[in-house]
């Protein structure tokens, strides 16, 4: 098994050192990497022909976006399976590599793990996936491209990532070829990367702006299931409420129900 780790960048010549020197300090080293980089003017294209010598395939030329250079990643990628870890993305530690391939075979097509979220420069928290990915975990979710590893041939089977998305192209990829081809799937249960995220993806004002990609994707490969999901997204919304979780967290409270069931009484015996 041959692996490719893709790293696309556009004018974040800190964030791809961080990068760089995240994937060449792994344990395991027997992987091609390809680096795309959007035509940047900050010194980004520099900094590659630094690394030019551990870096096996590499093009610094204007693209019309994240997903259009992740596809060009793809079809430069000569490994059976695909990573991609973008400029400001590392992985999490040295070994992690070598423990992630120890796990991938032909059995699966997709392989996944965690992610620590990374915001500007702190470490937030460790966002844990489940092993059992369900539509409903679709709704309003995903799995992290950072903490991917897919097969590339998957992308031929499928489709390639939606160009005409900013930001939901990813999740479209996984959500059709899980709930929609049933592709084999499995996770590492380990976390994989370090997830950047100041990037367009992770922005609540660009995802709120970009819901309606979201939304097409569901009216086209979902459609049976659209209105059901819509009620799903305000059920947790509802669940996620500050109010609603005081009130769940009171409720599992033997104390606290045995409280209110006592002052229940009272009020019913004042009220005879």
């Amino acid at each position: 098994m041959q692996l490719s780790i893709i790293t696309i960048n556009y004018n974040d010549q800190k964030g791809l050192e961080d990068t760089f020197k995240s994937v060449f300090a792994q344990t395991h080293q027997q992987f091609e990497y390809v680096v795309i980089d959007g035509g940047s003017t900050d010194g980004s294209k520099a900094l590659i022909e630094q690394y030019a010598d551990k870096i096996d395939y590499w093009v610094s030329e204007k693209d019309t976006g994240i997903f259009n250079a992740m596809n060009k990643g793809i079809k430069a990628a000569k490994g059976d399976y695909l990573l991609f870890l973008n400029s400001g993305d590392t992985f999490y530690n040295y070994e992690v590599l070598q423990q992630a391939v120890q796990q991938i075979s032909n059995e699966h097509q997709i392989y996944y793990g965690d992610v620590q979220r990374v915001f500007n420069n702190r470490v937030t928290t460790i966002k844990t996936y489940p092993k059992i990915l369900k539509f409903s975990f679709f709704v309003d979710s995903a799995i992290a491209h950072q903490s991917a590893i897919i097969k590339k041939t998957l992308f031929d089977d499928v489709f390639y990532f939606n160009e005409n998305y900013k930001v939901f192209a990813d999740w479209e990829f996984f959500v059709c070829a899980i709930c929609k081809y049933n592709v084999p799937y499995k996770h590492l249960g380990l976390v994989v990367a370090n997830y950047d995220m100041g990037g367009i993806s992770s922005d609540a004002s660009t995802q709120k702006k970009y819901s309606l990609e979201r939304e097409n994707t569901y009216k086209k490969y979902f459609s049976h299931f659209y209105e059901d999901g819509l009620v799903f997204v305000e059920f947790k919304q509802l669940l996620n409420n500050p109010r609603m979780k005081l009130f769940l967290k009171i409720d599992q409270s033997k104390f606290i129900r045995k409280l209110n069931y006592a002052w229940l009484k009272l009020l019913s015996i004042f009220a005879k």
